[in-house]
């Protein structure tokens, strides 16, 4: 037979698993709330950071976008155009006020600025902190580039040129570009202001973020402006980067304008944080690994995972102390419950808990000691019942021997009354005679003396066995007297025992329910409490083998109280047929001594029947009426005593079974004890 596990076992096998994983789960969940809280904030301070750099770009952009704005505006209130030599003047004083500027520019449509001069461009830059003037460029088809282009398509507002590369300085270069309409609205040229990129650059590649973090800026073509790689720098698009991963996510960054993404940069991963610079198609993006990103986050995991594994321990340790001493009670209280089972009633508990195990140890030993008074006192009772049924048994066979007597004396009767209804009939007969011969009465009174005579003994007989038959039966009367008060007090004593078994029925129910509360309580505790599952239940099994041992006593003496009721009930029509029995055979005592009289007087008739013959006929006839009253007396107690003795015979056949019920009572009793001596106490 396999062996099953402990209790010990199995709730270490249960709760440790769940320990584990509720750390576990508490683990990773603080681990991603954590990492859920630190991208929260890295998207804050990244939004933070580069709203700071849009800021000072926008700024800059700003500065100098107002310098050619302020540049349109005052050639607009001169009707958009001016003396030549003003130009000089306007840009010289114009050109120092921002020192990102590099150099403003007017630009005129062909013959915008007079119908003689097919294109005329005024320009001021700077050169090695001076300021130059030139219109050398007026002999360029500059109405052909594509920053006098975006210019021409604007309606107001300023634009802005591609960054760019100059020529002469090599720097890049950006350039600001509002168009100049005359007072009537028409379009006559555009005013440019170029701003050198070298402070944003310097700008972008100062930015540090983290260790390895770095900031970049790429026009609307993705071409890099600005970045930590200088040789990218206005010559390579982000869009044609070599890291497939980098350009999937440039075509979001250029379409979507604001946001952030990923990329898988060979065994890491990284994160760029973009938005567009105002007024501008410009993205600046932040960049910055997402080890580094998380290193807090991942330091963080590594503590918990540490406090995790000490905290396992310490708790493990105390889980299984606990479990030990649990077990070891449960194992103690399963020791008893086995005993109990057993019939073994002499152990006891001393567990001085008041948990739930405390409680059941003292119900057990409660239930112990119920059960020892319970047996103890059946046991007595059981002898009570064993010393009744036997005395109920003799008194049983008492009174079958005497009604088998009375039946026999009461047959004996019958016989003699017949006998008596026979004399009677010749007496009739010898009467009839007398009366037809009167006339030979000398010669017949010696017969008739002989008939009376006769007719005298008989009577005189039957007198005596009427007395006989009435003694016997006060003697029949007295016998069933006794057997129905031995009865009446066996039926006392069965319902004793009654009231004992259903002491023992409410035990056991209540054992059953302690047994049923203690199963509900481990049922609660989950497998923690699947020991007190399997004691209660022990204590259920033998709470019911007690009921239903108790409920079989039960039905065997309630099978026992009917037969003693219908004892008492047989026994009592008994007595009340005996009693009947002895008035019949009074009134039969009384007849036949009104038959002695009778008979005495017919005796002395016949002395005197010389003097006395007309009264002797007289006598005569009044003999015959009253032997035939005697004759119809003699038929009625025959009957009566036909009847005596089908009573005796039931009871007779009663009061056997009384006798094999009592045996069976006592054989019951027998195997009670028998079952009974099985437990020790």
């Amino acid at each position: 037979m396999k062996k099953s596990k402990s209790i010990r076992s199995k709730i270490l096998i249960i709760l440790l698993p769940l320990f584990f994983i509720a750390m576990g789960i508490l683990s990773l969940t603080g681990y991603y709330n954590s990492k859920k809280i630190i991208t929260n904030e890295v998207k804050t301070k990244m939004t933070s950071q580069i709203g700071v750099l849009l800021e000072n770009i926008d700024k800059k952009l700003s500065i100098h976008g107002k310098i050619v704005e302020t540049t349109r505006d005052l050639l607009e209130t001169n009707g958009g155009v001016l003396e030549k030599d003003s130009y000089k003047n306007l840009l010289n004083k114009i050109l120092p006020s921002n020192n990102e500027t590099s150099g403003v520019g007017v630009w005129y449509e062909p013959y915008k600025y007079n119908k003689d001069t097919e294109l005329f461009s005024p320009f001021a830059y700077k050169e090695n902190n001076n300021i130059k003037y030139t219109n050398e460029y007026g002999d360029s088809n500059y109405t052909q580039e594509e920053w006098y282009k975006i210019g021409k398509n604007l309606n107001s507002g300023l634009g802005w040129s591609y960054p760019y590369v100059d020529n002469l300085t090599n720097e890049a270069m950006v350039t600001a570009i509002v168009p100049i309409h005359s007072n009537n609205g028409e379009f006559t040229g555009v005013v440019s202001g170029d701003i050198n990129l070298s402070s944003i650059q310097e700008m972008i590649s100062n930015v540090k973020i983290g260790n390895t973090g770095y900031a970049f800026l790429v026009d609307d073509k993705g071409v890099y402006v600005a970045t930590n790689e200088k040789e990218k720098i206005m010559t390579k698009s982000i869009l044609q980067d070599d890291n497939k991963s980098i350009a999937i996510l440039a075509k979001e960054m250029l379409s979507n304008k604001n946001g952030v993404g990923q990329y898988d940069n060979g065994s890491k991963k990284h994160s760029i944080y973009y938005a567009e610079v105002p007024g501008t198609n410009w993205i600046v993006g932040l960049n910055i690994s997402e080890d580094e990103l998380y290193s807090p986050l991942n330091n963080l995991l590594k503590n918990n995972l540490i406090t995790v594994m000490v905290a396992t321990i310490i708790i493990s340790f105390i889980i299984i102390l606990f479990v030990k001493k649990l077990s070891e009670s449960i194992e103690t209280v399963s020791k008893l419950s086995k005993t109990i089972a057993e019939g073994d009633l002499t152990q006891k508990l001393d567990i001085k808990s008041e948990d739930e195990i405390g409680q059941m140890c003292n119900s057990l030993n409660v239930m112990n000691d119920n059960l020892k008074h319970i047996i103890s006192n059946v046991s007595e009772n059981l002898e009570q019942v064993v010393a009744s049924s036997e005395e109920l048994t003799a008194t049983a066979n008492e009174t079958k021997e005497a009604a088998i007597s009375i039946n026999k004396s009461i047959k004996e009767v019958s016989e003699g009354n017949n006998l008596q209804i026979e004399a009677n009939n010749n007496v009739e007969k010898e009467c009839s005679k007398l009366i037809l011969s009167i006339e030979n009465v000398y010669s017949k009174v010696e017969e008739a003396t002989k008939v009376s005579e006769i007719a005298y003994k008989s009577a005189n007989n039957g007198n005596s066995v009427v007395e006989q038959t009435i003694n016997q039966m006060s003697s029949i009367d007295n016998t069933v007297s006794t057997s129905s008060q031995l009865v009446d007090n066996l039926g006392e004593k069965s319902k004793e025992i009654g009231d004992i078994i259903s002491v023992i029925t409410e035990i056991s129910s209540q054992t059953n329910l302690l047994a049923l509360n203690a199963a509900i309580e481990s049922a609660r505790a989950g497998e923690a409490g699947k020991g007190f599952s399997v004691v209660a239940e022990e204590v259920r099994k033998l709470a019911d083998e007690t009921s239903r041992a108790a409920n079989s006593i039960s039905l065997l003496i309630s099978d026992i109280q009917d037969l003693i009721l219908q004892a008492v009930k047989s026994m009592n029509d008994g007595k009340n047929a005996v009693r009947g029995g002895i008035t019949l055979a009074n009134d039969a005592g009384h007849a036949f001594k009104e038959i002695l009289g009778n008979t005495t007087g017919v005796v002395s008739l016949m002395n005197n029947i010389n003097d006395l013959l007309k009264q002797s006929v007289n006598s005569t006839t009044t003999m015959t009426s009253s032997i035939k009253e005697t004759e119809r007396i003699s038929h009625k107690v025959n009957n009566y005593t036909e009847n005596v003795v089908s009573s005796s015979e039931e009871q007779t056949a009663f009061m056997e079974e009384v006798s094999k019920a009592c045996e069976d009572l006592s054989k019951m009793s027998v195997e009670l004890q028998n079952n009974l001596s099985k437990f020790k106490m």
